[in-house]
């Protein structure tokens, strides 16, 4: 049975704030300048930058909760939804950028961020689940 399973709500809460914190390093450390001006743009920087976040969210994965066979779905899942989000919200910033519409740009920014942050608790709680075998 995979730690996951044993966890404790309040746990759950501090699992939740570590892949919050990996979060903002895969998103906002670990991605190129290059990866943030074109992944509105080109597929090629959009998959760059997805890639760089599995990186470290595989890591972080694996550290904080282990090697099961459900982290590979828990990983796919994170990564198809990071690329689905940005696909979508890239597009709209730059636009937004480009027309200096400055604070709807950081309207796009911070929905952005809290469709990863929900995508990531959703996908815990599943997660959790699926490690009890529900």
């Amino acid at each position: 049975m995979s730690p996951m399973a044993l966890v404790p709500e309040s746990w759950f809460l501090a699992v939740f704030l570590i892949f919050l914190f990996m979060h903002y390093i895969a998103d906002f450390v670990m991605q190129t300048e290059w990866q943030a001006k074109n992944k509105s743009k080109s597929l090629k920087a959009l998959l760059s930058h997805v890639g760089t976040y599995g990186l470290v969210f595989g890591f972080f994965s694996f550290v904080v909760i282990g090697l099961h066979w459900y982290m590979l779905a828990f990983i796919a899942l994170n990564l198809v939804l990071h690329f689905c989000i940005d696909y979508v919200t890239s597009k709209m910033s730059a636009k937004r950028w480009a027309e200096g519409k400055i604070h709807d740009f950081f309207e796009v920014i911070g929905f952005d961020q809290w469709l990863h942050q929900a995508s990531i608790g959703i996908s815990l709680i599943l997660l959790k689940y699926w490690a009890i075998g529900v």
